[in-house]
């Protein structure tokens, strides 16, 4: 939630004249350093208040729940975040066009085996911003079609990248975000905090 309201202030740049972006940008960063350490404080002071209210209430120690272990599809999907390269829904005909037959057959194979999915891929699509990673699209997704098949949305948008209709950018989990909890993050963030 921060990224997306640091992200709205960002948008304000698009209207600052071209000799003023330099210094709004700097101006900019060091709002969003400010934004960061205020959060972070709230966050912290938020933990204390449960802390103590739970304390007074008797409620013992409350242990923090960790992050679960992801399976090897999942740490996949974690890493892959699509860009889309065309606005609006994708038109897989042209790629298929351009496929060998035994391309064809091999993504028609791969269609037909998961056909109760087909419907959540254009979701997918939709939800390629160049930000979110594909497990946190295969999620969103999960919300909205009740299923999802994330080894599906991995081979999917591969070939998707491979015929040119998205690009697949590698996330980094050596730059924590706004949490500080070392989460993967897109590229794309990096330069925005």
């Amino acid at each position: 939630m921060l990224d997306r309201e640091i992200e709205a202030l960002r948008s304000i740049s698009r209207i600052v004249p071209e000799d003023e972006k330099d210094s709004f940008e700097a101006y900019l960063q060091s709002l969003e350093r400010d934004v960061r350490q205020l959060a972070t404080r709230e966050l912290i002071q938020a933990r204390e208040a449960v802390k103590s209210y739970c304390k007074a209430k008797g409620y013992g120690h409350i242990r923090t729940i960790k992050k679960p272990r992801l399976g090897k599809d999942e740490n996949v999907a974690e890493s892959m975040i699509p860009v889309r390269v065309y606005r609006g829904p994708l038109s897989v005909r042209l790629a298929l066009e351009k496929m060998t037959d035994k391309e064809r057959l091999d993504y028609w194979r791969m269609m037909s085996r998961k056909r109760k999915f087909w419907n959540t891929l254009d979701l997918a699509v939709y939800w390629s911003d160049g930000v979110r990673n594909l497990l946190e699209i295969s999620r969103l997704v999960k919300y909205e079609a009740g299923r999802i098949d994330i080894r599906f949305l991995i081979d999917y948008f591969r070939t998707l990248e491979r015929y040119k209709l998205v690009k697949i950018e590698k996330a980094s989990t050596n730059l924590p975000n706004s949490n500080g909890d070392g989460q993967v993050v897109s590229k794309r963030t990096r330069g925005r905090g």
